[in-house]
């Protein structure tokens, strides 16, 4: 057994560029390796120009851009790939759907992949920022409640290149809490071995028969696993994290557990349970992210005792369908809609009304600043920063689908329930469709309560 040596790693190079690469495939040589790129579109020509990068070529799965030479870098179809050694390769991926890339990837070979940059706003947190806070920073001191003990499950396949150094960081970070591993029985004995020095507890599971839709019953199983584990240490309460994925933030505890202690239904049965804003989504019903979250040990076990035909009945919708019917089709909208039913919330359908009285009614949002994560399988090479227009501001923001939830939300949603449950209608009457999700069709959400508008 060996510990991450945590200072070294704090001592790497953050800045963009092709080096960091070295901390997702810590073994790559980025001075040998072919470096190409997955993507030829409008993301492209508009980013690559951008970057202190060259590629040896581009491929891509849309025929018009086969054949094509853009940016002084050839396209070529993806199906080059296949003469390519993978060990060689380091694969750049110039899309906003950089995570349905990294799916499509392997049925071209094993080839190590990564996201070519992320968009920030002006005076945002960039990659860099986020990476130094987790080695460098401030790490969280206990509760002053003496009777809220904390816990930290970590779910998910063990990655070797990753995995330990998560789990070092947390530890770090959370040094009085009690660490679980939650992964499966089929692990390699010497992975386990790399791990077990950073946490409290390792625990391993069968693999259900059925993964379940996008590997939700994989998720379920070692999730309650890990739980199950901090419950019999008498753990009050956890977060809820992945192995691919680091905590980051100024970890405020105390205010944290003064909003999952927001009153909810009278009697104490229940507290809130906390969610990531930035993962979730504010306008797709009942879309509450599983990356992140906390709560109350028994609570978070409740929540996700998720029965089994949920999440392994595959639903298609169609492009066309109201955007609303997206719940049907998530793991997350799933999963979230099951405990209401269990729990005895009937009024769970796919409008916004529903969803946002729900999410008032028993939901929280984890404070951006103490509490949000790293996905080391979205580090990119580069952090773009996109510049103000410098037009004058709108009084409304403009909205799309994905946008997720703020505190500062949740916080005017319980303030103003009225406000919001014609705000919900008003969303719901611009008739937005599935097609509206991916394509990032921009809308305006009036203050004052007036009709919706779509900005085309």
């Amino acid at each position: 057994m060996s510990l991450i040596d945590l200072p070294a790693v704090a001592q790497a190079d953050f800045r963009p560029g092709l080096h960091r690469a070295k901390l997702r495939f810590p073994g790559i040589d980025v001075d040998r390796c072919k470096v190409i790129g997955w993507g030829a579109g409008t993301q492209f020509e508009t980013i690559y120009p951008q970057l202190d990068l060259k590629l040896d070529y581009t491929v891509c799965i849309w025929e018009h851009n086969i054949g094509k030479v853009k940016c002084g870098v050839e396209v070529f179809a993806a199906d080059k790939l296949r003469e390519e050694n993978p060990d060689e390769v380091l694969l750049v991926i110039f899309s906003s759907m950089w995570f349905d890339c990294l799916r499509q990837i392997p049925g071209y070979g094993r080839f190590r992949a990564l996201r070519a940059y992320n968009e920030h706003g002006e005076g945002d947190d960039t990659t860099e920022m986020l990476l130094d806070r987790i080695f460098t920073g401030t790490p969280a001191v206990e509760p002053t409640d003496s009777d809220a003990s904390i816990g930290v499950v970590i779910q998910g396949p063990v990655l070797a290149e990753l995995t330990p150094l998560v789990l070092a960081a947390n530890r770090r970070n959370f040094p009085f809490a009690r660490l679980v591993l939650s992964t499966w029985d089929d692990t390699p004995a010497d992975e386990l071995e790399q791990c077990r020095p950073h946490v409290d507890e390792i625990v391993t599971s069968p693999r259900p028969l059925q993964t379940g839709l996008i590997n939700s019953m994989l998720q379920r199983d070692s999730t309650r696993a890990g739980l199950a584990a901090l419950a019999r240490h008498g753990v009050a309460y956890a977060f809820k994290t992945r192995t691919d994925q680091s905590i980051v933030g100024d970890f405020a505890l105390d205010p944290l557990l003064e909003l999952v202690r927001t009153p909810i239904d009278g009697n104490g049965e229940r507290e809130r349970i906390a969610f990531c804003g930035g993962s979730s989504w504010r306008f797709i019903p009942f879309h509450l992210t599983d990356q992140l979250q906390f709560g109350r040990v028994k609570d978070l076990l409740e929540f996700w005792d998720t029965h089994e035909e949920s999440l392994v009945e595959t639903r298609l919708v169609d492009r066309a369908e109201p955007a609303g019917k997206l719940t049907y089709c998530t793991p997350e909208g799933r999963i979230l809609r099951c405990y209401l039913r269990r729990i005895g919330i009937d009024h769970v359908d796919t409008s916004l009304t529903s969803y946002w009285k729900v999410f008032a009614d028993r939901f929280t949002i984890l404070p951006e600043q103490s509490f949000n994560f790293l996905n080391w399988k979205a580090i990119p090479l580069f952090d773009v920063i996109v510049a103000s227009s410098g037009q004058p501001q709108r009084d409304e923001p403009v909205l799309r689908l994905m946008n997720g939830w703020s505190l500062a939300d949740w916080h005017e949603l319980l303030a103003e329930r009225e406000t919001f449950e014609a705000r919900a209608i008003a969303v719901e009457q611009l008739g937005l469709k599935v097609s509206d999700l991916s394509v990032g069709t921009p809308f305006m959400l009036p203050a004052d309560g007036g009709a919706c508008r779509v900005e085309r």
